[in-house]
């Protein structure tokens, strides 16, 4: 690990611009725990939805069956269904049931964890995507994780120079304290990076 000190002229050397290891580490725990509770959220919050419209589906459906399990339950109607009489028997069965069930089991039934398609859909699809498209944006993506330490080196470079820099001008308390520090013989204090 390299660690960045500041020397003055009686080469005792403070520590200048350290990042602090629990921000960082910090990040990589509490950035993916929020992602997954928004997840989680997300999922229980399109549950909810998806069991609304199922008991909104099941209640329409027994709306419309309404008239056909009345015309049912007359004799004369029953015997001319003839070979459809299981019709008759399957919507009587279905009405003694509840709604809220059947809502629930239309819920179990349509549940993914990938979202509104299986798992094994989603995969598909994205694999057809990266094949014809992806090669492209998987390229650059290469090259973006090559280049980011050439990228992001000198940036962090001049972050450090300019917090050296201000810590400097704090302790000879610049722009008054600059000319008698100088005068008195010592010399501007030089940054040395030590490994």
């Amino acid at each position: 690990m390299c660690e960045l000190h500041i020397c003055d002229a009686n080469a005792t050397c403070m520590l200048a611009v350290r990042r602090d290891a629990r921000l960082i580490s910090n990040c990589f725990f509490y950035i993916p725990l929020l992602a997954l509770a928004f997840w989680c959220c997300g999922f229980v919050l399109t549950r909810v939805q998806l069991y609304a419209e199922a008991l909104v589906v099941e209640q329409q459906r027994r709306k419309h069956e309404e008239w056909l399990m009345q015309q049912c339950k007359s004799p004369e109607f029953y015997a001319n269904m003839k070979h459809h009489s299981a019709l008759c028997d399957q919507v009587e069965a279905h009405a003694r049931g509840s709604v809220h069930l059947v809502a629930a089991i239309q819920l179990i039934q349509n549940t993914y964890l990938c979202g509104y398609a299986p798992c094994g859909t989603v995969i598909d699809h994205a694999l057809l995507w990266i094949t014809g498209h992806g090669v492209l944006f998987g390229g650059a993506l290469l090259l973006l994780v090559l280049l980011t330490p050439t990228l992001l080196v000198p940036l962090y470079r001049q972050h450090v120079n300019h917090a050296a820099e201000k810590y400097i001008a704090d302790r000879i308390h610049m722009p008054y304290g600059e000319q008698h520090f100088f005068h008195q013989g010592h010399r501007r204090p030089t940054i040395e990076v030590f490994h």
